[in-house]
């Protein structure tokens, strides 16, 4: 067992979640009320982004915070149901996306960090496939992929706790290197399949209503797509 599984089966959820809170109201009323009569000249080129601010005040519990240290964490992750044919793209996809992240650096996401002077970390969560020869790849592998969730559970309540687990290391790790802004994402062939069934059962929505589109897919595949998300949840 390496280090990295030392410290997975060694985390405690039961132990962590009750120690995560909202932000609170770091910030008193007077410095806030100073705050705003600060910015009240700069109220046209703020517009919406005030609220943002005083957010950003609370949680770092200053006026004065320094400028933020950024971070792009892209999760990457092969579904199963992409055996159900509900996809643009064949499975084999989610790696050349890896390679593109990590080895061509093309993708939209190596742009935006970039533009945003944010780091840019891609981990393997559970691609389907090696992933050995792909450089500066952060592994965190669960399982090869899950398992097609229109015949059965995506996933053991193990591996589901494990990602979680998976999550607030990379995290730790990375407040450990000074960043302090992140911006989590995914990626992984059919995820909008599995995300459509999460939202219809967090949401209390139809198949239908969550179900889009995804890489762009025809009407016919659409179709099916809304069908398997709705077999998902039956079964």
């Amino acid at each position: 067992m390496n280090v990295f599984q030392d410290r997975l089966a060694a985390l405690s959820l039961e132990e962590i979640l009750p120690r995560i809170t909202a932000p609170g109201t770091a910030v008193s009323m007077q410095a806030r009320l100073r705050m705003a009569s600060y910015l009240s000249g700069m109220e046209k080129s703020l517009g919406g982004l005030a609220p943002m601010l005083f957010h950003w005040l609370d949680i770092c519990n200053e006026l004065d915070p320094r400028a933020p240290r950024k971070a792009v964490v892209i999760c990457c992750a092969d579904h199963g149901v992409a055996a159900e044919g509900i996809s643009a793209y064949p499975q084999e996809t989610t790696l050349e996306m890896v390679r593109n992240y990590t080895i061509r650096q093309g993708a939209a996401a190596n742009a935006f960090a970039a533009c945003a002077g944010a780091r840019l970390l891609v981990n393997d969560m559970g691609i389907a496939a090696d992933t050995s020869d792909v450089p500066g790849l952060f592994q965190t592998r669960i399982a090869n992929g899950t398992k097609n969730m229109a015949e059965g559970p995506a996933m053991t309540r193990e591996q589901a706790v494990n990602s979680i687990k998976v999550g607030l290391l990379i995290a730790d790790s990375l407040v450990a290197q000074g960043f302090d802004w992140f911006l989590p994402g995914e990626m992984g062939i059919a995820n909008t399949t599995a995300s459509a069934a999460i939202a219809a059962v967090a949401c209390h929505k139809s198949p239908e209503e969550v179900t889009g589109r995804g890489t762009n897919i025809s009407d016919e595949r659409l179709k099916k797509k809304v069908g398997v998300v709705r077999r998902a949840l039956q079964v």
